[in-house]
C-alpha cells in the first residue's frame, strides 16, 4: 500500500511553516488542482493518473470519485452554480459531452448542470489539450542553469524567425531569464508582468485559464474578485512544474497573438525536454 501525503494551509504555527501534513493512503501523484469539501472534513485532489480522489482531512483511506471513462479529470471551483448547488460544489469536465460540466457531490452522487452558453466540441477540445501540457511538461529539476537553457533555446528560435516578443522565466522572488527581441515595446512588459503573477497565484497557465473562464461563461470585467489591472487571463505563460515539488516558476512570452505566446512557450519546452532525455 503506498503512501502520500498533502500539505493544508492553516494560521501559523509555532514552528512557522503555517502548514499541515495530512497522510493519505492509496494516493498517486498529485497534481496542483485541489479544492476542500464543502462539509469542511474532506479534500478533493487531482491526480496525475487524470482521476480525482477524495479523502479525509483526518487522513487514512481516499476514494477514487472521477468516472474510469479514459478522460482527463480536473477538480475546481464551480464559479457559475444554479441556485441548488452549492458556490464551492467540486466539478470535473466531461469531455465526451462537451457542453456540460459534471458536479460530485460529498456522497459521490453527481447532477450536470449547463455552462454559460454551453461548450463548443472546439472549446473542448482545446481544453482537453492545454490541461495535457499541464501534465506533459513536468520537469525533473530546476535551478538557474535550467532556466538559462530553456530561454536560450526560445530565445534563439525567435531571433531565427525575427519573432517581436520578449521570453521571460522567473521564480516568485526573482527574475533568471529575460530576453527583449526587436519589435517589443514597454506593453509587452506590462502583459507580461501581469501574465506571470497570474501563473503564480492560479499554478495554471493563463491560456488554460481563459479557456476554463470562457467555458464557464465568466465575465472578468464583471466578476469583482479578479483583478484585471494585475492579472490577466491571456495565453502565454506557463507553470515549470518540478515532479514531487509543484509549481517553482513561470516561463512567459508576450508579443505575439495570445495562443501564439502560449504556442511558443509550449514548443520550446518540448525541445528542452527532447535534449534532457537520456539517448536512446
Amino acid at each position: 500500500m503506498s503512501t502520500g501525503a498533502v500539505f493544508l494551509a492553516s494560521r501559523p504555527r509555532v514552528d512557522g511553516t503555517g502548514l499541515v501534513r495530512i497522510d493519505l493512503e492509496d494516493l498517486p501523484e498529485l497534481n496542483n488542482d485541489h479544492v476542500l469539501d464543502p462539509d469542511g472534513e474532506h479534500i478533493y485532489m487531482s491526480a496525475m493518473d487524470g482521476h480525482i480522489y477524495r479523502g479525509a482531512l483526518a487522513g487514512g483511506e481516499v476514494d477514487r470519485v472521477s468516472l474510469d471513462d479514459g478522460n482527463w479529470h480536473i477538480s475546481m471551483v464551480c464559479l457559475r452554480t444554479d441556485p441548488g448547488l452549492p458556490s464551492r460544489s467540486v466539478t470535473s469536465p466531461i469531455l465526451e459531452d462537451s457542453h456540460r460540466w459534471k458536479p460530485i457531490g460529498a456522497e459521490n452522487q453527481s447532477r450536470r448542470i449547463e455552462t454559460g452558453e454551453g461548450m463548443t466540441e472546439a472549446v473542448s477540445d482545446r481544453m482537453a489539450e492545454l490541461a495535457a501540457h499541464e501534465t506533459r511538461f513536468v520537469l525533473d529539476s530546476f535551478d538557474h542553469a535550467a532556466a538559462w537553457r530553456l530561454g536560450t533555446l526560445m530565445a534563439e528560435r525567435a531571433l531565427r524567425e525575427n519573432a517581436p516578443i520578449i521570453i521571460d522565466i522567473r521564480t516568485p522572488t526573482m527574475v533568471h531569464f529575460r530576453s527583449a527581441l526587436a519589435g517589443t515595446t514597454a506593453e509587452n512588459e506590462v502583459w507580461l508582468e501581469r501574465k506571470a503573477r497570474t501563473v503564480f497565484r492560479f499554478e495554471t497557465s493563463t491560456a488554460l485559464l481563459a479557456a476554463r473562464f470562457a467555458a464557464q461563461g465568466v465575465d472578468l470585467e464583471a466578476a469583482g474578485w479578479f483583478d484585471t489591472k494585475r492579472f490577466t487571463d491571456a495565453g502565454g505563460s506557463f507553470p515549470l512544474r518540478v515532479r514531487g515539488v509543484g509549481v517553482v516558476a513561470a516561463v512567459t512570452v508576450s508579443g505575439l497573438t495570445s495562443d501564439e505566446d502560449h504556442d511558443f512557450v509550449i514548443e520550446g519546452l518540448t525541445q528542452y525536454i527532447d535534449r534532457q532525455a537520456p539517448p536512446s
